[in-house]
């Protein structure tokens, strides 16, 4: 029989890892972008976060619903009838059938026509709506009525579960068209599948944002720095008295989460379990080499990664070929110390003089144009004088 505190010890550092907000480099500067949209609304009404499976996304989609709640609290004593947050995911295709955008339509009335508020009064009720129009023009009055800060969209890469590219480019055009008609912030979380819907018309990527979670990379100084504050923030959430010092197995933990937060939490969950099972509250080299991914599924999540990255990177090659077809060519001129603007002038500095070629005439031989008018001349300079 196990130990009951060995069991209790190893739910409460489940819990704790559940439950763990784990703040990291590529999580703040994503919420602080979705923060500043929220806060400062503009004409863009789609905004994309973008990222390989096991970066976050799904968690960082919780902590904005919870920012908005936050948001708009004072709102909600004036207008009960305000939705502060639609979130949802997006429904995939079943097999052998496109995308239903009526199952889509039903899951945005679903969140937007609860009956009761969370302090249990009665919203009021929503207009009826003429069945004529369409389950599209009742989730466009839905969200005027409810007023929502934003719309949250996971699984945004089910949109992209299509056979043309046709098809591809009509759903975009509907979801970008739809987002523009509601005048709410749609925020989309997917996959790198979304990367192309992201930038699929050049109408599209004037009127929508990228936000990139990437992984963390231990060729890149930064990233792995980053990527050891996340190992040191796990390490803390487990129990106290504990065998394992995750921070000495850093290149290990790196190696078999390909650097993405989410594998490694998960990674540490099933790792407790597995101590758990043999009766044990600490975790062991042992668990977490019975429970780390396989090699071939991480090749495969790696694979997908730098597929993503390379799509996602303006690489030089890319800002190269971009000048050369604008016509500017070659690499953008930068000023050394960064203060002068595209092309390396300084503010306020002059610009260069254009310099006088040389005259190649000889000492007291006038040039031509400054023969005088009319009368005859000989060459030389005592006739001018005369």
């Amino acid at each position: 029989m196990q130990n009951p505190d060995h069991i209790r010890a190893a739910q409460k550092a489940k819990a704790a890892l559940d439950n763990s907000l784990v703040k990291h480099t590529r999580f703040d500067e994503a919420l602080k972008t979705i923060e500043a949209a929220l806060l400062f609304p503009t004409d863009t009404r789609l905004l994309w976060v973008i990222g390989p499976s096991g970066a976050g996304k799904t968690r960082l989609a919780q902590t904005v619903e919870k920012l908005i709640h936050k948001i708009v609290a004072d709102k909600l004593v004036s207008d009960p009838g305000c939705v502060p947050c639609v979130s949802f995911e997006v429904p995939c295709p079943e097999l052998g059938h496109r995308f239903s955008w009526n199952e889509h339509h039903w899951r945005y009335l679903d969140k937007l026509q609860s009956p009761l508020s969370p302090d249990g009064a009665n919203w009021p009720p929503l207009p009826r709506v003429d069945p004529k129009r369409g389950l599209e023009h009742a989730v466009l009055n839905a969200l005027h009525y409810r007023n929502p800060l934003g719309v949250l969209l996971d699984e945004t890469n089910h949109f992209a579960s299509v056979t043309s590219g046709k098809v591809l480019f009509d759903q975009t055009n509907r979801l970008k068209s739809f987002a523009n008609r509601s005048r709410v912030l749609h925020i989309c979380f997917g996959t790198y599948e979304v990367a192309q819907m992201a930038s699929i018309s050049g109408q599209l990527a004037r009127r929508s944002d990228i936000i990139h979670l990437s992984r963390y990379r231990a060729d890149v100084t930064a990233d792995y720095a980053a990527f050891k504050s996340v190992v040191r923030a796990f390490q803390k959430c487990l129990p106290v008295v504990h065998h394992l010092d995750l921070r000495t197995q850093t290149e290990y933990l790196h190696e078999r989460s390909i650097g993405l937060v989410g594998v490694l939490k998960g990674w540490l969950i099933k790792a407790l379990a597995h101590a758990n099972g043999d009766g044990r509250s600490a975790i062991t080299m042992k668990d977490l080499e019975a429970t780390a991914m396989p090699v071939n599924k991480l090749r495969l999540l790696l694979h997908e990664a730098t597929e993503g990255e390379h799509i996602m990177n303006d690489g030089e090659t890319q800002l190269d070929l971009f000048r050369k077809d604008l016509g500017l060519g070659g690499k953008p001129p930068r000023s050394r110390d960064g203060t002068g603007d595209l092309f390396g002038s300084q503010d306020g500095e002059p610009e260069p003089a254009e310099k006088t070629p040389f005259s190649k005439a000889k000492p007291f031989e006038l040039a031509p144009e400054r023969l005088p008018v009319g009368g005859a001349f000989d060459g030389s300079v005592g006739a001018l004088a005369g």
